[in-house]
């Protein structure tokens, strides 16, 4: 048994947990985190103050699996989880 866990942006969940349910996965946690990565911060305006959040906001998802599923798991979290930077 192995627990897999990983941190995706909100708009990648939906199509990663439509995949895992069709392929007999369904059991999950998730759970809304903060933190920070390759990205650079969003520079806001607040009260005329300029201010730079580091923090993005993320999804951490977990699920206990067999060993014999870890890899089936992990490409189906990462294929829609990955993005492509041009430039």
């Amino acid at each position: 048994m192995k627990l897999i866990t990983a941190y995706i942006r909100h708009d990648a969940f939906e199509p990663i947990r439509a995949e895992l349910l069709e392929l007999g996965f369904p059991s999950m946690t998730i759970s809304d985190v903060k933190g920070s990565g390759r990205q650079k911060g969003v520079t806001e305006s607040y009260r005329g103050a300029s201010v730079t959040n580091y923090l993005r906001p993320k999804l951490k998802i977990e699920c206990g699996v067999a060993d014999g599923d870890v890899q089936t798991i992990v490409d189906t979290i990462l294929n829609p989880a990955r993005t492509v930077t041009v430039g």
